[in-house]
């Protein structure tokens, strides 16, 4: 359930006009919040595990795939 509302926000801020791939770089340096910061590290984390990416040099690619996964 608390994960439904945290993804909620993510979708709630790209209806408003906010820039997806903004706002999730964005939570990752914890503007929006800890408990925010903290799901999408979990996120960001299966994407990097799945897919092979580096977090450092493929971060682009990390928050594309996240977007696509919450359908955004």
């Amino acid at each position: 359930m608390k994960n439904e509302m945290l993804e909620k926000q993510i979708l709630d801020a790209a209806e408003r006009g906010v820039d997806p791939f903004d706002y999730i770089y964005e939570c990752i340096s914890g503007n929006h919040g800890l408990e925010l910061a903290a799901y999408v590290a979990d996120l960001y984390d299966d994407v990097m595990m799945e897919t092979g990416l580096h977090p450092d040099d493929d971060f682009e690619k990390i928050i594309d795939c996240i977007l696509d996964d919450l359908g955004v």
